[in-house]
């Protein structure tokens, strides 16, 4: 496994890309979303892949292997409720020999000249929603572990980098409609009114928390992959109990209140599931502005970062935490353990909340008190249609009403001081969206096994 120093560098000039639009994604009867990637290795006139066997293999189980892959990761953090799959019979096609020398970086040429070999067996973009290029990058030498459209479906992974997964699922990720995800630091006692963006939230594999982190609540709500019994909007106030979100049985995952302004605030408890989470635990707060779930920033009100040893470091203290002084809305983590939290939601001007008492004991995990109103609801994700439904806009564009605007993201992590380090200066306004680059570069001199954070 090669060694990858983590950098951050902005971007001065947008990228030239048409991301176009992929193929809807199919619906399986049961109500799972599938999507098809199509994996293809190529070759440059300059350059190849050295053993293209191996490489096919090391793909294979990159890309669709029973565990440690891409799609075992994202099964697992939609609850099943999505499947990646290969999007033909053969996994991995290829390697094409492309009319191109490599020299230069060129990913747009790169995928232009893929898609006319696709095209040329028969293969064009309704056949799959995902289009991922394997490509040798020992000439190429791109500065990034992976390339990946935001909102689009497609990916550039240099052949080195499918090591591991974590730049992989990064990159679908930005394929999903996530950008970086960040972290903003706040004054306790000050609720949203004094907070700062610091860095990356490490809460999720967007904001350099790698594939042992799970995502986080406003990303599930942007896919679609909460159900409505599993979330509940907070309109009065209540005490409930919510359960780790990547735990399986009945009850909250996800707590929502109503903010001033058309702000969200959202509550999770996250720790150790399966494979993921085990660097992360307790609950966490993430702020929502316009209904934005792919656009979150987890709200910290302590100056610590979790770790391996400390994975709750950075989770809400015990206490009261006043969310919107404004409305007089206040959160408080009254109990927590491995598996549940119980969170007290008070209003300004109405009714003290029944007890922690009347809110355990004879109620079920995800229930409130008697006195508490919450209504649970499916709410419509921002991306990631049902089976009924479309997409509001195709993938790629910024929004509805806005211009075309292709975005594009690149895998990277910290250089030791944070994947993004300044987030306002990593974010370029691109007509009418916004271009996410963070670069990450090899070095073997620095020593450090990568571990793909992006």
């Amino acid at each position: 496994m090669k060694p990858l120093v983590r950098r951050l560098a902005t971007v001065g000039a947008a990228l030239g890309l048409a991301t176009g639009s992929a193929a809807a994604p199919a619906w399986a009867d049961e109500g799972v979303e599938v999507r098809r990637v199509l994996t293809v290795m190529v070759n440059f006139q300059d350059s190849r892949l050295d053993d293209p066997d191996a490489q096919r293999a090391l793909a294979e189980r990159t890309y669709f292997g029973k565990s440690g892959s891409m799609s075992a990761y994202y099964a697992q953090v939609s609850l099943g409720r999505a499947r990646f799959v290969p999007a033909t019979d053969t996994p991995v096609l290829g390697p094409f020999d492309l009319p191109m020398n490599g020299a230069g970086c060129k990913n747009a040429e790169i995928h232009d000249r893929t898609a006319e070999a696709l095209k040329a067996r028969g293969i064009d973009p309704d056949d799959y929603e995902h289009l991922s290029i394997v490509f040798p990058d020992q000439v190429s030498k791109c500065p990034w572990a992976g390339l990946g459209t935001v909102g689009g479906g497609k990916t550039w992974m240099p052949h080195w980098a499918l090591d591991t997964p974590d730049a992989l699922i990064h990159e679908i990720g930005h394929n999903l409609g996530f950008p970086h995800h960040a972290r903003l630091r706040c004054t306790p006692g000050k609720g949203l009114s004094a907070c700062a963006q610091d860095g990356h939230s490490g809460k999720t594999p967007m904001g350099a928390g790698g594939a042992k982190a799970g995502m986080t609540a406003a990303e599930l709500l942007h896919r679609g992959w909460v159900t409505a019994a599993e979330r509940a909007t907070v309109t009065e106030p209540g005490v409930f109990t919510l359960r780790t979100l990547y735990s399986r049985g009945p009850g909250l995952r996800v707590l929502e209140v109503p903010l001033a302004d058309g702000e969200r605030a959202l509550v999770e408890l996250r720790g150790p599931s399966g494979a993921l989470d085990t660097a992360v635990a307790g609950v966490h707060l993430y702020r929502v502005t316009d209904g934005r779930y792919d656009k979150s920033a987890l709200v910290d009100f302590t100056e610590q970062d979790a770790s391996k040893s400390a994975p709750s470091a950075d989770a809400l203290p015990a206490g009261a935490v006043v969310l919107d002084p404004g409305r007089g809305i206040s959160l408080q983590v009254e109990d927590r353990d491995a598996t549940t939290a119980t969170v007290t939601v008070r209003f300004a001007g109405k009714p003290e909340p029944a007890g922690r008492e009347a809110a355990g004991g004879g109620h079920a995990p995800g229930t409130a008190a008697p006195s508490t109103k919450a209504a649970a609801t499916g709410g419509e994700p921002t991306a990631g249609p049902g089976p009924a439904s479309a997409p509001a806009a195709d993938p790629g564009v910024a929004g509805a009403g806005e211009p075309s605007q292709p975005l594009l993201a690149d895998s990277g992590a910290g250089d030791g001081k944070g994947l993004l380090a300044s987030l306002g200066a990593g974010l370029l306004a691109v007509g009418g969206g916004v271009l996410f680059a963070v670069r990450r570069r090899r070095a073997a001199a620095t020593g450090a096994a990568g571990t793909g954070r992006g």
